[in-house]
């Protein structure tokens, strides 16, 4: 099957680079990584919402590295 094995699944980020969220409430937010939790496979990325930075937690397959 061409499904993503999770367990397998990694990202090449970095504190400070830009992201694009990908799926979920925040798609099409543009953000900038703050933390990297690798063992919840998750980053937390400052997003402009309603015009105030804000940290929002996504899973590493929810975004994409600009």
């Amino acid at each position: 099957s061409m499904g993503i094995d999770l367990e397998l699944f990694t990202i090449d980020v970095e504190i400070g680079d830009t992201v694009t969220v990908t799926d979920g409430p925040f798609e099409g937010s543009v953000g900038v990584v703050q933390e990297i939790h690798d063992h919840k496979r998750t980053v937390i990325v400052n997003l402009s919402i309603f015009g105030r930075e804000t940290p929002v937690e996504l899973e590493f397959n929810k975004m994409d590295k600009m």
